[in-house]
């Protein structure tokens, strides 16, 4: 689905005045180019995420730069929500221009040059589920000829989308009640720059470096940072679904990361069960709750608006006791959002 933003750029005129004789001000004369911001890629349908909130527009920024990279103008829309209208006036000068669009991003009020912009920081914190922060760039002429023309650009999302569409166990075992816990995006690149260029410096759910740790549900989670909008896109614990031998769990998840080159770190989504064991006899029964784990290591580049999709994973075994671990099974092919993989994962 599509979401339209419309950013007028116009030319100051400059009045000339004189000591002796001031001059009034010149009739603004200079053209004025509506500049039609379009969002590209539809939302995913998930269990907690709208796909209307993938699109969201709330605030918009606007950077002109002029062909050497020295800033031009900038302005900004807060009132987008309240007023139903999504036009920006910018007052630019003649000439070549580089105009990007920022969306839902924290205010920029210095006087920026492009590459001032293009490296300026964005956390995963930045991010909600009603407001992905998103820029564009569109390349623009501004004279007499681009007077009320409509210009295009494309804002995309920063960060990625991590999709598990459904989980299968296929396998028998000498346990009681087989339970889907939670899931969770590991080793969670968290800050990269607007240009798109910067190695990951912050990491979110980093199991090599452990701060804090949180308990619920019977786990123990742990977490590098322990900012809740951080943990509700990477993580859904909880879930308590039940899996018998061939059962199938098809409530889809998604979860969303900042793009990871793997120079680093791969990123991997852990699949968390329990299952109950009777330790005691049958006289006197002690149940024992097990932890396991199923880790998938995302095995190619994370970028910037793509989603990598699970279609399923099919559990042939009980998994292993760290949620780290690195045997896996899968296979690849591309899907669709932007660019991204679909692969069936099997343990």
């Amino acid at each position: 689905m599509k979401k339209s933003v419309y950013v007028a750029a116009a030319v100051l005129a400059l009045a000339a005045c004189t000591k002796e004789s001031p001059q009034l001000p010149a009739v603004d004369n200079t053209p004025r180019v509506e500049v039609d911001f379009c969002i590209e890629g539809t939302g995913t349908r998930v269990t907690n995420v709208d796909p209307a909130n993938e699109v969201a527009v709330n605030y918009i920024q606007i950077f002109s730069f002029n062909a050497d990279g020295t800033h031009d103008a900038h302005s900004e829309r807060k009132d987008i929500a309240a007023v139903g209208q999504r036009t920006v006036t910018l007052a630019c000068a003649y000439g070549p221009k580089r105009v990007y669009a920022l969306v839902n991003a924290p205010a920029i009020t210095a006087d920026l040059s492009e590459q001032q912009f293009l490296n300026t920081s964005s956390n995963l914190t930045n991010n909600t589920y009603s407001a992905f922060v998103m820029v564009g760039l569109t390349n623009i002429n501004v004279d007499d000829s681009t007077r009320k023309s409509q210009v295009v650009i494309t804002v995309k999302r920063l960060v990625a989308k991590v999709v598990i569409q459904k989980i299968t166990r296929n396998f028998e075992g000498d346990f009681d009640s087989f339970r889907l816990e939670g899931l969770s995006l590991k080793h969670v690149a968290g800050n990269t720059n607007y240009g798109l260029t910067a190695t990951p410096t912050v990491w979110y759910n980093d199991i090599q470096n452990h701060r804090v740790n949180t308990t619920g549900n019977g786990s123990n989670h742990t977490y590098d940072r322990t900012d809740a909008a951080v943990v509700n896109m990477i993580s859904n614990y909880g879930i308590g679904a039940s899996l018998a031998n061939g059962a199938v769990y098809d409530t889809e998840h998604a979860f969303y990361c900042y793009p990871n080159d793997n120079s680093l770190k791969y990123t991997l989504l852990t699949v968390e069960v329990n299952y109950d064991v009777n330790t005691g006899t049958t006289w006197r029964p002690t149940i024992t709750t097990y932890q396991r784990y199923y880790p998938i290591q995302i095995p190619v580049e994370i970028e910037a608006n793509k989603v990598y999709t699970i279609t399923n994973l099919i559990l042939n075994r009980i998994g292993g006791e760290k949620d780290d671990a690195d045997e896996i099974i899968f296979e690849v092919e591309v899907a669709d959002w932007e660019v991204g993989l679909e692969w069936e994962v099997e343990y």
